[in-house]
């Protein structure tokens, strides 16, 4: 009887999987667009346990760039005019962002675009960040929003961003200020870019693709970035699955998790991930470096708030950063400290930017939520 049960089973999984494989072409999101265009997410309040405000805060800020395309964010509502952001530890990077700089400037676009949000939509908002940013915890919280009550502004008054106040260990921000006085107030703070084009342009792209060969031909790096890519819709990338845990049921992402982890083969995503790169350079005229000396986590969080603003500012142009340099991956220390005495640089360097004209996007395909997803 025993021996029946078990065979029962078995057969019941074997059943079980094979059907996922069938189902597979069509729960890869092709015929569920509306799960990844985040235009398509609708406000309902008898659902969302939040003023439309805050949805449409929290929407913006789901639709930012973030790092390797971890989008490691969650929200807590407080009440009906604030809400906190924190970072979600299982979107983490341990091999490739071991000090966690990268989802700190993840974060900080995050913020970004709710700032944008609010002031495109008259809104006064304060974003309050967070003393210190604990990784021990379950979740760190990072800041808190609250929307000023009882105010508002000309939403062709101010495109986007935020005034500075730094007090101790807290960095607090209100959206009131003009484009010229935030880049100035940024250079005042330590921070410094460096302007990479014409003769030095060949030069640094040879480092930024020896850095991406690092990553691309390190197994550790590449398991962990298969990780994010196979749930995600990157429909360029044949290595990327174009599966959405967002798009699946979840008794079948246990199956679908498992079945696309056995087809994965990490060799074949970094050949594909250098061949995607050196395109990338080709199109790419310039590049931002942002330095500074022992930069703290809140600068990490200013300095993704700045990238992000700046891609809001200069719509003509895409801005996308580089980060392969920064991560500490064997051999990779070196190269980065060539590229720097190339460059005559002396300050830790947090990010690099590359920049090319602009050209249509579809961003909405490789954002993996909905709103109501990352409300804790």
């Amino acid at each position: 009887m025993k021996k029946r049960t078990i065979k029962s089973i078995v057969m019941v999984v074997l059943i079980a999987m094979i059907t996922t494989l069938a189902l597979i072409p069509v729960i890869n999101g092709a015929l569920e667009p509306v799960k990844y265009d985040l235009s398509k997410d609708i406000y309902d309040d008898e659902s969302a346990y939040m003023t439309e405000d805050q949805f449409h805060l929290i929407k913006a800020g789901m639709s930012s760039a973030s790092s390797h395309n971890m989008q490691p964010w969650l929200v807590k509502i407080v009440d009906e005019s604030t809400f906190e952001v924190y970072i979600d530890q299982s979107k983490l990077l341990p091999v490739v962002d071991p000090n966690n700089y990268q989802t700190l400037m993840s974060i900080g676009g995050f913020l970004a675009n709710i700032d944008d949000e609010a002031s495109s939509r008259g809104m006064m908002i304060e974003i309050s960040y967070a003393e210190n940013i604990d990784f021990e915890l379950e979740s760190p919280k990072v800041a808190t929003i609250s929307i000023i009550q009882g105010t508002t502004m000309n939403p062709t008054d101010i495109r986007s961003g935020s005034t500075y106040q730094n007090d101790g260990d807290s960095l607090n921000q209100q959206t009131s200020f003009n484009p010229q006085q935030e880049m100035d107030r940024f250079f005042e703070q330590g921070y410094t870019i460096d302007l990479i084009k014409d003769e030095q342009l060949e030069t640094f792209k040879a480092f930024l693709l020896e850095g991406t060969t690092i990553e691309s031909t390190d197994q550790a790096a590449m398991d962990e970035l298969l990780s994010i890519f196979r749930f995600s819709r990157h429909s360029k990338n044949v290595f990327r699955y174009g599966l959405s845990l967002n798009t699946i049921s979840r008794p079948m992402q246990f199956y679908i998790e498992s079945l696309v982890g056995m087809t994965s083969n990490w060799e074949s995503f970094g050949k594909s991930s250098i061949t995607t790169f050196e395109k990338r350079l080709a199109s790419e005229f310039s590049y931002f470096v942002i330095s500074k000396e022992q930069p703290s986590q809140l600068d990490y969080l200013h300095v993704g708030y700045l990238s992000q603003w700046l891609s809001l500012e200069l719509s003509y142009v895409n801005l996308r950063p580089a980060v392969q340099l920064i991560e500490p991956l064997h051999g990779m220390n070196q190269v980065l400290t060539d590229a720097k005495e190339q460059l005559n640089i002396t300050n830790e360097v947090m990010l690099i930017i590359g920049v090319k004209w602009s050209e249509p996007s579809k961003a909405y395909e490789s954002i993996r939520h909905q709103v109501m997803d990352i409300i804790l």
